[in-house]
């Protein structure tokens, strides 16, 4: 929680400073509307009170990854949630440290507590077929005639659920002028992204039917 908090806090005067004089003229603007969109897209609320798509491109990077972290471990909402981003981040620093020392005797803890090498491995492993599927639906949708923008931020919306993207896709925008297999194709990243990928894809093995 202090983690997602912080980064929500961070998030939040990193775009209303990026947005100041550039996009809002007064401080008071710019903290509002930045506090509202940070805390919307963070938490996968789809709300907007501001045209976003107009910000900064240094503010529309903040958005993608909050787009893609999305919300706090435990919640119901979609997204690589902060807990996989944590660990994901004490991972590299393992790696890393490793790597200067190779002999080192040490892991990860959470909390303080001794990570399950299956459970970091298990949390890699989502965070990875996370990006692939972002990815390869985004390559889709541009070939079905989305633009880049609008397919790779509506694809990571989708599968985090969270609603607006950028461009036409955007906070004051919406989805209704994407060609129909367009649609299709978010409306199953919306799924797997819910289901959070591993439960969609049991069906369609061999050994969930033998069970």
């Amino acid at each position: 929680m202090r983690v997602y908090f912080a980064v929500l806090v961070l998030s939040t005067v990193l775009v209303t400073v990026l947005t100041h004089s550039t996009v809002y003229p007064d401080w008071g603007n710019a903290l509002r509307y930045a506090a509202f969109q940070v805390v919307s897209v963070g938490t996968s609320a789809g709300f907007a009170k501001a045209d976003s798509t107009v910000w900064t491109a240094s503010s529309h990077i903040i958005l993608i990854f909050l787009t893609l972290i999305c919300a706090s471990s435990g919640s119901t909402s979609g997204g690589i949630k902060i807990d996989r981003f944590i660990l994901f981040w004490k991972l590299v620093r393992l790696k890393v440290k490793r790597t200067i020392h190779p002999n080192i005797v040490d892991t990860v803890r959470i909390d303080g507590r001794a990570m399950n090498p299956d459970h970091a491995r298990d949390a890699m492993l989502f965070v990875v077929f996370y990006l692939v599927i972002v990815s390869a639906s985004s390559l889709a949708l541009t070939v079905t005639g989305v633009n880049f923008l609008e397919a790779f931020t509506g694809s990571a919306a989708c599968m985090g659920n969270v609603g607006p993207g950028l461009g036409a896709v955007g906070s004051m925008g919406n989805y209704a002028g994407l060609p129909g297999l367009s649609k299709l194709i978010l409306c199953l990243v919306m799924v797997v992204g819910r289901l959070e990928i591993f439960v969609f894809i049991l069906p369609f093995t061999r050994g969930f039917w033998k069970k």
